[in-house]
């Protein structure tokens, strides 16, 4: 096994640009399987996100039907309440900080139409 996947770094990246109330896909688990088959986890090694106004920002997971994480839907983070650039960070990409449920995609909910932007770095396995 090499140092990367034992470690957990980061492989991927993913932006976030959000401007309405809404539930969003930040990453597509898309069925993936690890070498015993079994369903993968995604694992956010770190995340920031900058509000433009007043709003709220959760992450969340679960799989999609007709909207992004509509159906067994969790939270992987509280709803954190960001006013004009507030910004979360957590995180430096070297181990997780969220983590799905195998098999689950990663969204991020908003509940105010204000800008919510930024980036995640992730490891599905």
């Amino acid at each position: 096994m090499s140092y990367e996947l034992a470690s957990g770094l980061a492989n991927a990246s993913a932006p976030i640009a959000i401007s309405t109330a809404t539930t969003t896909k930040l990453i597509a688990n898309g069925g993936n399987s690890n070498p015993s088959g079994a369903a993968t986890s995604i694992y956010v090694t770190e995340y920031e996100v900058m509000a433009s106004g007043t709003g709220t920002f959760q992450f969340v997971a679960g799989t999609t039907v007709t909207n992004p994480c509509d159906t067994n839907q969790v939270n992987l983070s509280g709803a954190y309440a960001l006013t004009a650039q507030a910004r979360i960070q957590a995180g430096n990409g070297f181990g997780p900080v969220l983590v799905a449920p195998a098999g689950d995609d990663v969204c991020a909910t908003t509940g105010s139409a204000v800008g919510m932007n930024g980036a995640l770095s992730y490891r599905i396995k």
